[in-house]
């Protein structure tokens, strides 16, 4: 599900313009956890995981919050 326009500001007005991003060369560096890159796991044992729509990085319990009501 791509992650609409509005959602995208609504989050960006939360975290801030330089704590959110959806550029795919990011999106695919959190990707996958530290333990299951496809360096350990890869295509033996058949892992995929989707890239994200978008990664945010809050700053505080606040914009957490925030973040889960949108």
């Amino acid at each position: 599900m791509k992650l609409s326009k509005e959602a995208y500001q609504a989050f960006e007005d939360i975290v801030g313009q330089n704590n959110i991003s959806d550029d795919p060369a990011l999106l695919d560096t959190y990707r996958y956890p530290l333990s299951h890159t496809a360096i350990h796991l890869g295509p033996y044992y058949k892992v995929y995981t989707p890239r994200s729509e978008a990664v945010m990085l809050p700053g505080s319990t606040e914009e957490v919050q925030a973040i889960v009501k949108v």
